[in-house]
């Protein structure tokens, strides 16, 4: 991101987006358009943020799928992250 460039946050997630400043940027922009996709899979819902200057950050709450996991009697130790 270019710094004073804050990104039409509203369409991150969007097919093919790229914002005007970094049009020379390399990819095919659909990496956080196939992250969208999974949170939609799971039944999530991405809540993007902008952290001046030039970063963002991508969050979700993870509530809905630890009440399926549970619900279906899976074991927490598939949860463990380390």
């Amino acid at each position: 991101m270019v710094p004073g460039h804050e990104p039409d946050l509203q369409r991150l997630g969007e097919r093919f987006f790229r914002h005007p400043a970094h049009a020379a940027t390399e990819g095919s922009g659909l990496g956080l358009t196939l992250l969208a996709r999974i949170f939609h899979l799971h039944q999530l819902s991405p809540c993007y943020r902008f952290i001046p200057p030039d970063r963002f950050m991508v969050q979700t709450d993870l509530s809905p799928v630890l009440e399926r996991v549970t619900r279906q009697g899976l074991a927490p130790d598939m949860l463990k992250t380390d």
